[in-house]
C-alpha cells in the first residue's frame, strides 16, 4: 500500500528556516575576555537577597577554551541573573535561541529575550530544567513585540552552579541539531506497541478495546471510538473559554513516556484503518510534564492530522524534540471516529520497518482500582513474544509505597494465554504489582490503594473534607473512594454545585432543588459546606461577554434584592441538611467576581442577614481569601466584612517546599499563611475560626515507569519554590500530611482538599498521566499516594484536637489530644531513632513500624491512647531525638461548630503565637521567587 506523504509537525519545519542572507543577532562562545568574572558582552543583573559569583570556567566546557560559570551560595529572594548586549527584534518575526548549559541549580532556569527595563516584557521566553551534563537548550518562535534594544536574559532563583556556553540568537527557526553532531539512535520507543500484551503501556485503559478480529500483525489491535468517557465531563461552572473545555471529544490513547534528545527529529508511525472513509486522526508528540497549568502552555508539542481510509495503511508524523522541563515525550493518537490502530513506532530520524521495542514484553491489568483491607485483587498478566516459544517464566512482585517487595510469586505462562494471580493485602496503603518475564528488566504493572475499614457516621467535629463529583442514582468512583479515604465533609463548589444561583434559579422566579444529591451525600456520611454565588446570566448586571462562563456570569448581581432572595430561599430549603454556608468563591479573582472589594463586602453583609433570617444557627463563612490578594482582603475587612461572617475562609495550594522552614526555627510558609489571616483579624478586633476551603498539592501517579522528572515540586499556583527539584509520589504524600498538620496546629478548623476527582478520576486537561496535578486520583480512577496518605491521616487524627508544635534540632512534633490519649505527628530532617515508651509508631500509611526510626521529612504517627498530652510530651523529651525540645503553640481554633475546645501546652500568651513580620516576609519572598519576569536593570 502506498504511504501518505510525510507530515511535518506544527511549530517545527525546516521550510521556516531563515535564508542565509540574514545575520545572527548574537554569537557568544564565552571565550572572553572576562571582566568581573563575566565574558565579554554580558552584564551582571542579579537582584534581591542572594550571593552569586561569576567566573571563567576552563576545565568543564562544551566548546572552545572557556565557558561562563555562575555560582549562588545563598539564596533568599530575587534572581541570579545576567544578560547579553543589546539585540533588536521585530514583532511577529521568528527567532531561535540556542545555547548549551549544565548545572545543579535547585530551580528552573529562565531563558528569554526581554525588555531591559520595566515592565520587563518578555518577547520570547521559556523555563528549563538544567541537568548536570552538557546539552543544547533551544527556544524558538515569533517575537511577541518589537524592541530595538532588548537583551537575552538568563536567570535562576536558588542555590547551585550553572555553566553556559556557545550561545546564539538567530533569525528564523533553527531547531534541529545536524545528524553529523547527533546521529539518530534507532529502535522503537513504545512499550507494547503492537497491543499484544493487553492494555499495558497505554492510557486511559478504558479508552480503547483490544480487538482480536482485526489486526495488522499479530493477534489483535486497539479499537478507539469517538465516545464521551465519564471523566471527560467537566464541572459546568469552571471559568474556561469554550475552546479549552473538552466536552465530548475523547482523550485518545497515550503511550508511556519515552526519553528524547533535544534537537533530534522523531518520527511517529502507525498502521491505522477506520470504520468510515475520510476519518481524521491526530498524531501528537508532546513533552510529558505538568507545567503550564490546565493548558499546554509551557510544554513543547508537535502534532499533525491525517485522513484515514477503511483499509490498513501506514501513517507518519515527524517533529523535532525541544523539551522545556522534561526530557521525556508522550505520543497521543486521537481519532474523530472509530479506528483500529496497530504496530505503533516512535524512533529517531526517519521511519523504518516496524519492530517491537523488546523481544519479550509483559502486560498486567486488574479491574480493581482500590479496595479495603483483605479484599482480593486479581492481576492478569499477558506475555507478548516476538519469537515463537511454548512457555515463559513469570515473576509477580507486590510492592508498597516505598517500592519494597512484600511478596514474590514465580509462575509460567504461554504467550497469548492470560495468567492470573490474586493478592489480598492485609494492611492499608499504596500498592503496586510488577510482572516481568524471567530476568527481563521491563515490567508490566498495576497499582491500587487499600483502605482500612471505617464507619460513615456524620461527624460534625471532623476537620477533613474534599471536593468530589456526586451523582444519583449511581455513585461515582470518586465519591465512593472519598468515603473510603475518610473524607467527612464535601464542599459544594464546581464539583457538585447544587446550591449555586445558576443551578437553583436558572430562570427568574423558577427554583430547582437538587434534593436527591444532597440527601445522598448526607446518607453517605458527608457533612456539607455549600458555596453561594455564580449568578445565572439573567441575574448579572450589564457586563462584557468575557465575563460569561456558560450558564453563569462573574459579574455582580444586577439587583441586591434578587441576590438576597436567592440566598434566603436556598438556605431555607436546605437548612435542615446544610448548616455551613460560604459566600462566593474567590471573589478576589476576576474570573469569579468582576466587582470591587467594597461590592463583595456588601454582598456578604446582605447574604449574612438572609442566612441568619432563614437559619439562625447557621455558620457563615466569608472572604474565600488569598494571601496573594492582600489589598483586596484589606479593603473587604475595612468595610466591616468580619462582622458579616462567623468564620473566615481562605485558599492555599502548597508544595513540599511550603511545608519546610525558610530558615532554622522559622515557621513554614503554610503556617505563616494562617498567621497572616489571624493577624488581620486581630488588627480588626476579631478572632474567628479559619477554614481552608480549597487547596491541594501536586502528585504523580504511582507508576514505576514514569520519568523521575516531569512533575514540578513547586506549588500548583503562585509559588514555584523548589520547582527545580524532582517530585515523587512519596515526597508529595509527605508534603500533604505535613501541610494539613501544620494548618491544623496553626489554627485552621476545617480543610476541604481540592480535589478527589471528576466522575472516574483526574480530568484529561492535557495528558491522561500528567494532568490535574493536585487531584488525588489518576485518570483511570486509581488513588495517588496523596490519597492514601490522606486516609491514614484521617484515621489517626479523626476527632483529635490540636495542642501545639514542638521542634528542635531538625525534629518537629505536632501534638493532638484524642479521646483519653494523645497522638503526635513527628518528622525529622535526618534519619534518627525515636523510641517512645507506651506508644506505637505508625508509618505514613498508618501501619506499625518494625523499628522506631524516622526517615528524613517523612511524618510518622506516635499513638499513645493511654498517655495524657503532658505524659507524651515528657516521653518525647526523654527520647534520644527529643531531649530539650522547645514548645511553640499556635492559636488553635475550635473544630467546625465549636464542638470541641482547643488546648495548649507549655507556653502561653501573645508571645507564643506571634510570628515575626520579618520572618513572614522572608518566607513569602522565598515562595514567590518564581516571578520570572521581575528584575532590576
Amino acid at each position: 500500500m502506498p504511504l501518505p506523504p510525510l507530515l511535518a509537525a506544527t511549530l517545527t519545519t525546516l521550510i521556516l528556516q531563515a535564508a542565509g542572507a540574514e545575520t545572527d543577532l548574537l554569537q557568544s562562545g564565552m571565550e572572553g575576555p572576562f571582566t568581573g568574572g563575566l565574558a565579554a558582552g554580558w552584564v551582571n543583573n542579579c537582584y534581591g537577597d542572594n550571593k552569586a559569583v561569576f567566573a571563567e570556567e576552563t576545565q568543564d566546557v562544551h566548546g572552545g577554551k572557556s565557558a561562563q560559570r555562575v555560582t549562588c551560595t545563598q539564596f533568599v529572594s530575587g534572581g541570579v541573573q545576567f544578560h547579553s548586549a543589546d539585540l533588536a527584534v521585530a514583532k511577529g518575526k521568528p527567532y531561535t535561541v540556542r545555547l548549551w548549559m549544565k548545572g545543579d541549580v535547585d530551580s528552573l532556569v529562565y531563558v528569554g529575550i526581554r525588555k531591559h527595563g520595566e515592565p520587563y516584557t518578555g518577547y520570547l521566553k521559556r523555563r528549563a530544567r538544567v541537568k548536570n551534563q552538557w546539552r543544547p537548550y533551544i527556544l524558538s518562535g515569533e517575537a511577541g513585540g518589537s524592541d530595538p534594544a532588548c537583551g537575552l536574559y538568563l536567570m535562576f532563583a536558588g542555590t547551585g552552579t550553572l555553566l553556559v556556553d556557545d550561545v546564539a540568537v538567530l533569525p528564523g527557526i533553527h531547531e534541529e541539531v545536524p545528524a553529523a553532531q547527533m546521529p539518530p539512535q534507532k529502535g522503537n520507543r513504545v512499550y507494547n506497541s503492537g497491543f499484544e500484551a493487553g492494555p499495558e503501556g497505554w492510557t486511559p485503559t478504558g479508552g480503547f478495546v483490544l480487538d482480536g478480529t482485526a489486526a495488522h500483525s499479530g493477534r489483535c489491535s486497539a479499537r478507539l471510538g469517538s465516545v464521551d468517557l465519564p471523566s471527560v465531563a467537566l464541572p459546568l461552572n469552571r471559568p474556561l473559554a469554550a475552546a479549552t473545555r473538552p466536552r465530548t471529544a475523547p482523550p485518545g490513547i497515550e503511550c508511556r513516556p519515552f526519553p528524547v534528545r533535544a534537537g533530534q527529529r522523531y518520527t511517529l508511525s502507525a498502521w491505522i484503518k477506520a470504520a468510515e472513509a475520510d476519518t481524521r486522526v491526530t498524531l501528537r508528540l508532546f513533552e510529558w510534564a505538568d507545567e503550564g497549568g490546565d493548558q499546554p502552555a509551557g510544554r513543547n508539542q508537535r502534532s499533525a492530522s491525517v485522513t484515514v481510509t477503511t483499509e490498513w495503511a501506514h501513517y507518519q508524523a515527524s517533529g523535532i524534540a525541544v523539551p522545556n522541563i522534561c526530557e521525556n515525550y508522550v505520543a497521543r493518537i486521537v481519532p474523530s471516529g472509530t479506528v483500529w490502530i496497530d504496530d505503533v513506532q516512535i524512533e529517531e530520524g526517519d521511519a523504518t520497518d516496524y519492530a517491537p521495542a523488546r523481544a519479550i514484553e509483559v502486560g498486567a491489568e486488574t479491574p480493581v482500582r482500590w479496595c479495603r483491607v483483605g479484599e482480593p485483587v486479581e492481576v492478569t498478566a499477558h506475555v507478548a513474544s516476538a519469537e515463537p516459544r511454548d512457555r515463559c517464566p513469570l515473576v509477580y512482585v507486590l510492592e508498597d509505597l516505598w517500592s519494597r517487595p512484600l511478596r514474590t510469586v514465580s509462575r509460567e505462562a504461554a504467550p497469548g494465554v492470560p495468567d492470573r494471580f490474586t493478592f489480598a493485602p492485609e494492611q492499608p496503603g499504596m500498592y503496586r504489582v510488577r510482572v516481568r518475564a524471567g530476568e527481563e528488566a521491563a515490567t508490566g504493572e498495576v497499582w491500587f490503594g487499600v483502605f482500612p475499614p471505617r464507619d460513615r457516621k456524620l461527624r460534625p467535629d471532623s476537620a477533613l473534607g474534599t471536593h468530589v463529583t456526586a451523582s444519583v442514582p449511581e455513585p461515582t468512583n470518586t465519591l465512593l473512594a472519598s468515603e473510603a479515604m475518610g473524607a467527612r465533609w464535601v464542599r459544594l463548589h464546581d464539583f457538585g454545585d447544587f446550591c449555586h444561583w445558576r443551578v437553583v434559579e436558572p430562570e427568574k422566579g423558577r427554583f430547582e432543588w437538587r434534593d436527591a444529591e444532597i440527601d445522598e451525600l448526607r446518607r453517605r456520611g458527608f457533612m456539607i459546606l455549600a458555596n453561594l454565588g455564580h449568578p445565572p446570566l439573567w441575574a448579572g448586571r450589564p457586563h462584557p461577554p468575557e465575563q460569561d462562563h456558560g450558564s453563569w456570569t462573574s459579574a455582580p448581581p444586577r439587583d441586591i434584592a434578587e441576590w438576597e432572595n436567592y440566598v434566603w430561599k436556598t438556605v431555607e430549603h436546605f437548612g435542615d441538611r446544610i448548616r455551613h454556608w460560604e459566600v462566593w468563591n474567590e471573589p478576589c479573582w476576576q474570573g469569579f467576581f468582576s466587582g470591587t472589594p467594597e461590592e463583595y463586602a456588601e454582598l456578604l453583609k446582605v447574604a449574612y442577614r438572609a442566612i441568619k433570617r432563614a437559619q439562625p444557627e447557621a455558620v457563615v463563612l466569608g472572604g474565600c481569601f488569598s494571601s496573594h490578594a492582600a489589598d483586596w482582603t484589606g479593603r473587604v475587612l475595612a468595610q466591616g466584612g468580619l462582622d458579616a461572617m462567623d468564620a473566615l475562609s481562605y485558599h492555599v495550594y502548597w508544595s513540599p517546599a511550603a511545608t519546610e522552614p525558610a530558615a532554622s526555627g522559622e515557621p513554614a510558609f503554610v503556617e505563616q499563611e494562617v498567621r497572616h489571616f489571624l493577624d488581620l483579624m486581630h488588627q480588626h478586633g476579631k478572632s474567628l475560626p479559619i477554614y481552608m476551603t480549597e487547596g491541594g498539592i501536586r502528585c504523580p501517579p504511582f507508576a514505576s515507569w514514569l520519568p523521575d522528572e516531569g512533575f514540578s515540586r513547586g506549588a500548583p499556583f503562585g509559588s514555584s519554590a523548589g520547582a527545580g527539584r524532582l517530585l515523587t509520589g512519596l515526597d508529595a504524600a509527605c508534603g500533604l500530611v505535613r501541610g494539613i498538620v501544620q494548618m491544623r496546629s496553626a489554627g485552621v478548623a476545617n480543610i476541604c482538599y481540592y480535589y478527589t476527582g471528576g466522575a472516574l478520576g483526574a480530568m484529561p486537561w492535557f495528558s491522561t498521566m500528567a494532568n490535574g496535578y493536585y487531584v488525588m486520583m489518576d485518570y483511570d480512577g486509581r488513588p495517588k499516594p496523596t490519597m492514601m496518605a490522606y486516609s491514614a491521616l484521617e484515621q489517626q487524627l479523626d476527632g483529635a484536637v490540636p495542642l501545639g508544635k514542638r521542634e528542635r534540632d531538625g525534629l518537629t512534633a505536632h501534638l493532638f489530644a484524642k479521646g483519653q490519649g494523645t497522638v503526635a505527628v513527628v518528622w525529622s530532617d535526618q534519619k534518627r531513632a525515636l523510641p517512645v515508651e507506651g506508644a506505637r509508631l505508625l508509618d505514613l500509611m498508618g501501619n506499625e513500624l518494625a523499628e522506631p526510626e524516622l526517615r528524613p521529612g517523612e511524618p510518622v504517627y506516635v499513638v499513645a491512647p493511654r498517655l495524657t498530652p503532658e505524659a507524651l510530651k515528657e516521653r518525647l523529651d526523654g527520647s534520644p531525638a527529643g531531649r530539650s525540645c522547645e514548645l511553640s503553640v499556635f492559636s488553635s481554633m475550635s473544630p467546625p461548630g465549636g464542638a470541641l475546645p482547643s488546648r495548649s501546652l507549655g507556653t502561653s500568651g501573645e508571645s507564643s503565637r506571634r510570628l515575626s513580620a520579618v520572618s513572614y516576609q522572608r518566607q513569602r519572598e522565598r515562595c514567590q521567587a518564581g516571578a520570572w519576569e521581575r528584575g532590576k536593570d
